[in-house]
């Protein structure tokens, strides 16, 4: 099983399990998968692209509250309230232009530490 296509690109949404093409076109008209459709396997976004939804939701949280002027107890209040919209408006952004690749949930993300 390979995740490459007959021609040798790389498919850009493979299962990381069965190789099965989850990218949808256009790009960003449905939410990443939870599990593959093909074989069931769970699966998730790269760690990479995990990262860029959390640092694309911490602008918007915290860019829209010093956008608005708020300060003190009222920006952490708005701050804690804007959570979940922040992350869902980061998550729809982002995989609104990037085609999300997967892997199997659970998996340890590379490091330099790991043996």
């Amino acid at each position: 099983m390979s995740i490459r296509s007959p021609n040798g690109i790389r498919k850009l949404s493979a299962c990381p399990n069965c190789a099965a093409e989850l990218g949808t076109a256009p790009v960003g008209t449905k939410p990443p998968h939870t599990y593959c459709p093909s074989c069931g396997t769970p699966i998730r976004p790269v760690w990479w692209q995990t990262v860029l939804v959390i640092m694309l939701m911490m602008l918007i949280d915290f860019g829209s509250g010093a956008l608005l002027g708020l300060g003190g107890l009222s920006l952490l209040l708005f701050e804690i309230l804007f959570l979940i919209p922040a992350m869902l408006l980061a998550m729809f952004l982002l995989f609104k232009n990037i085609q999300p690749k997967y892997a199997t949930r659970g998996s340890v993300p590379p490091s330099l530490f790991s043996r």
